[in-house]
């Protein structure tokens, strides 16, 4: 029986090597997640989606394990899940080790970008193609294609270095963003917002909360704000926020349906 495997940082290489799959997929545009095949909706008491497990940005890499009418069920590097087919497009495994392996790329640091109407949110990465261009994939009836298009604005050569001052900066740049649970719909929750923040810079952290609870170094995560740095990860049960300075967090808030500045209490 097919599970999901929630560890982040998952070697797709190795995960391919030692697992039995049918295919290899890069992402053509933003992908729901689903814990079952299908998009009915199972809400809680404040109507959120609970079978909704998270989203994957464009141009990912995604190995597939199973397919069930337009479903496929994926393992990506940091979430397993079902999404539909059309949101996958096929490689052969040499372009999907290369696409893992190459080192030549563009961050999205802006909020969000479009570019041929796809949507890069924040930390999408985008392989450099010759001077000043970038080649993104798009589908072609079920396999994966790429097109070459100027780089645009909004996105930085490699990573942005690891600074508390970027992870700020990466931050507000997310502020009346709208909240909802695994990212449902184009939003943020807690700890995509937090993600994506830190993957701006390098940094890959788990993907949901309880996790990035467990976090060592070199994110620092506390239970409050007496210790913590600009840029540290503040962890509630359930719920993550950054921590700015003199007492203020910045968070994807459940309650208030967006991504705003606090004062922790």
């Amino acid at each position: 029986m097919l599970k999901f495997n929630n560890k982040y940082n998952v070697n797709l290489i190795s995960f391919s090597e030692n697992n039995p799959i049918i295919d290899f997929g890069i992402t053509v545009k933003r992908s729901s997640i689903r814990q079952c095949p299908n998009n009915t909706p199972v809400l809680d008491e404040n109507g959120f989606d609970i079978m909704q497990e998270c989203a994957l940005l464009p141009s990912k890499p995604v190995i597939i394990l199973d397919k069930i009418g337009m479903w496929y069920f994926i393992q990506a590097e940091n979430c397993a899940g079902w999404t539909l087919f059309d949101n996958i497009g096929i490689v052969n495994k040499k372009t999907f080790e290369d696409f893992i392996t190459n080192n030549n790329y563009y961050i999205v640091t802006d909020s969000v970008i479009e570019i041929d109407n796809v949507q890069y949110f924040m930390s999408s990465r985008l392989i450099a193609e010759g001077l000043r261009k970038i080649k993104i994939p798009y589908l072609n009836k079920t396999f994966a294609e790429w097109k070459t298009v100027p780089v645009c604005e909004g996105v930085h050569k490699g990573y942005l270095p690891f600074t508390r001052a970027n992870i700020i900066s990466q931050a507000v740049k997310l502020l009346g963003y709208p909240y909802d649970w695994g990212e449902k719909n184009g939003s943020v929750d807690c700890s995509a917002l937090t993600m994506y923040v830190y993957a701006c810079c390098g940094v890959k952290i788990p993907r949901n909360s309880s996790r990035q609870a467990e976090i060592e170094g070199p994110v620092h995560v506390y239970e409050n704000t007496e210790s913590a740095l600009p840029g540290d990860i503040i962890h509630n049960p359930g719920h993550v926020m950054i921590y700015l300075d003199e007492g203020l967090v910045l968070h994807a808030s459940y309650s208030n349906g967006k991504v705003l500045i606090n004062r922790y209490t």
